[in-house]
């Protein structure tokens, strides 16, 4: 079977195609099964428990960002009021994530209203996800389907709710190989490295100490603990040993590491400088 689905992969077919050759995989358990099986990291319980992990020091880095998108991710983060559920609150984080990260979601996630999502409006659609409202429904009401759209064939449906849907599709993404989508390539490797902990310890491009001069990347050293720690996935720097209190811990190669490994994991994660600069100012 392995080898099977390994050919199925590399003659890289159409999804329609996928579906007649690997019908399996289209449904959550099987998404599931399938992404711990490549990554070693079990699916839905690591997505939203680490999401949740994230939830405070996300919103209170939400709360900082200003101009048009601190006014939009108050309105994101205004519908945790009228519905506290913890479902709510995993949405609200997710969509709030890609404003945060300067990205739209816009043709990534569609919102329409009635019980079935036409087949024609899936058709422009290359990767995303689809959630249908009933109409008139309030605040807290079930959705009437959440989805998963690739190629412009829905792939899954009845998916519940908006974070459960990214999810299965995240581990879609990694069992078919596909690409993440380019308007939303920082928030996804938000989720790989920060909430599922894949690739953690590469650090953002931007702050790569490869991509400052050499007279300072010389100084400077990623963290690499000697056993498996928690600390291994938090893009620590190394703090070089001093022997003078006053002068060495106030030399470049001492006080960078200790002033980078004071801020929170989630502007360590900054994909790129205009991101990165907003958060970490005072």
């Amino acid at each position: 079977m392995k080898h099977y689905k390994l050919k199925i992969l590399q003659d890289k077919p159409f999804i329609t195609e996928f579906g007649e050759r690997w019908p399996a995989l289209f449904s959550e358990s099987e998404v599931n099964a399938e992404f711990t099986r490549i990554t070693t990291v079990p699916l839905l319980p690591t997505f939203m428990s680490q999401l949740d992990r994230h939830s405070s020091q996300s919103m209170k880095v939400f709360k900082k960002k200003g101009g048009t998108a601190g006014r939009n991710l108050g309105l994101i983060m205004a519908a945790m009021d009228k519905d506290p559920t913890v479902e709510t609150r995993r949405d609200c984080i997710l969509k709030a994530l890609c404003v945060y990260m300067n990205e739209s979601s816009e043709s990534f996630i569609k919102e329409y209203l009635g019980v079935e999502l036409p087949t024609t409006q899936m058709e422009p659609m290359v990767l995303g996800l689809y959630l249908v409202k009933h109409e008139g429904a309030e605040p807290g009401e079930p959705l009437a389907d959440v989805g998963v759209i690739i190629e412009g064939v829905g792939v899954l449906r009845e998916l519940k709710y908006l974070a459960n849907g990214w999810a299965v599709l995240l581990g879609l993404i990694y069992s078919l190989n596909l690409s993440y989508p380019k308007e939303l390539k920082h928030t996804f490797e938000f989720i790989q490295k920060i909430l599922m902990g894949l690739d953690g310890n590469i650090l953002s491009t931007k702050v790569q100490p490869s991509m400052a001069p050499p007279y300072l990347s010389e100084l400077l050293h990623s963290y690499t603990p000697t056993r498996t720690l928690r600390s291994a996935d938090q893009l620590l720097l190394r703090v070089p040993k001093t022997k003078s209190k006053r002068r060495g811990d106030r030399a470049f190669s001492a006080a960078a590491p200790n002033l980078w490994n004071d801020l929170p994991s989630l502007i360590r994660q900054a994909p790129t400088l205009s991101v990165f600069k907003p958060t970490s100012s005072p």
